[in-house]
């Protein structure tokens, strides 16, 4: 936040105005917040919204380091999400006791149960979605990675990805799947098609060589997972998800100025037991339009959607594939958003962090053309 308080006159350009607007709405949300539901609450959710905000401007404004800082966001999730991956797998086959103990006590029924084979991996995160979307990050970057060192990071990734069970980040990852690929020059394209399509085949044939022990439960939590995209009619997270939908919009409708930071998410079990907010949104938008009200809600869906718009149509070096994967990043955010709140937390560091990086690209090429590659 200093660093960033240090280039204030660098904000008045128009590709930061978005960034300034929703930090705006989220400062209006604090506000409601404190007079409806207390200051820890407000104080809690504020600094889970903003701080990733200021991450991802961060990054922005100091597009002359973006070399540096893309190096350092690529090593880290890189490494990252495949100690993610491992860790996750294992898992899912022999949880430790910390995390029976974490499934156990903490109250969060997206994590399974605690027994082997019945865990929806989450890792080393607290919640399988902040982990999912994590480990789609980390794939579109693995992705520019070359013979063994690019398949086996892949097929580890995308095993833990399945076993995960957050359908909504498989199929928001694989719209940003299309981005990423849509952008790569002619010449990398074919090899990383190829690259993805081994590491899914790996994926899908493993099972046929693990002792049926392992292999009938891993095939049957993850086909159970699948089947019900062929019949959404009889799927009941569909029904719950889509009665959950209309009912808070008819809360949300009733409260035009909404209900202010701290009402959703883990903030919202800060307030005294008072019972006022909903801690598990499945919704992303109406996350916000709840805590936020229509007008200011509105306005901070807008700057989002205006800050990954704006990286849509530009193009970074060729080579600069952590750019192009910021890029599949904040497209798979967007679309998530529709499943899950996104912009808090752990999922927003990835959504405003690499918007960020995206900016400090397009600033750095337009600064130094495309004779100096930024990353590969």
């Amino acid at each position: 936040a200093f660093s960033v308080a240090r280039r204030l006159p660098e904000l008045r350009r128009l590709r930061f105005i978005p960034w300034g607007i929703a930090a705006s709405a989220l400062i209006y949300g604090y506000f409601v917040g404190l007079l409806k539901l207390g200051i820890m609450p407000a104080t809690h959710a504020l600094i889970s919204w903003l701080i990733p905000l200021v991450f991802g401007l961060y990054c922005a404004v100091n597009w002359r380091r973006y070399p540096e800082i893309e190096s350092a966001m690529r090593k880290a999730f890189l490494l990252g999400s495949l100690v993610l991956a491992i860790y996750g797998i294992n898992q899912f086959l022999a949880p430790p006791e910390w995390d029976k103990y974490w499934m156990t006590n903490s109250g969060m029924y997206s994590v399974g149960r605690a027994f082997p084979y019945e865990v929806r991996v989450f890792s080393l995160v607290n919640a399988p979605l902040p982990f999912a979307t994590i480990l789609v990050a980390g794939l579109f970057l693995q992705l520019a990675g070359r013979g063994l060192k690019r398949a086996i990071p892949l097929a580890l990734g995308v095993a833990a990805l399945l076993l995960s069970l957050v359908r909504s980040v498989w199929l928001a990852g694989l719209v940003g799947l299309v981005v990423y690929l849509l952008a790569l020059p002619r010449r990398t394209l074919r090899p990383m098609v190829i690259s993805t399509l081994v590491a899914i085949g790996v994926v899908v044939l493993a099972p046929a060589f693990l002792p049926e022990e392992m292999a009938g439960p891993t095939k049957r939590i993850v086909t159970e997972r699948l089947l019900p995209f062929t019949n959404l009619k009889h799927d009941v997270s569909y029904k719950d998800r889509a009665s959950f939908l209309q009912n808070i919009s008819q809360t949300v409708l009733r409260e035009p100025f909404g209900h202010g930071l701290g009402s959703t998410g883990v903030s919202s079990t800060l307030n005294g037991g008072s019972g006022e907010g909903i801690r598990d949104f499945d919704n992303g938008v109406f996350a916000v339009l709840y805590s936020l009200g229509w007008v200011a809600g509105a306005i901070y869906l807008a700057s989002v959607l205006a800050m990954v718009l704006l990286g849509m149509p530009r193009r970074e070096q060729r080579d600069d594939y952590t750019a192009k994967a910021a890029r599949a990043v904040g497209v798979t955010s967007l679309v998530l958003a529709f499943g899950g709140n996104v912009f808090e937390g752990v999922s927003g560091a990835c959504l405003w962090g690499f918007a960020g990086l995206l900016v400090a690209s397009h600033q750095w090429r337009a600064m130094h053309g495309d004779g100096q590659e930024a990353g590969t």
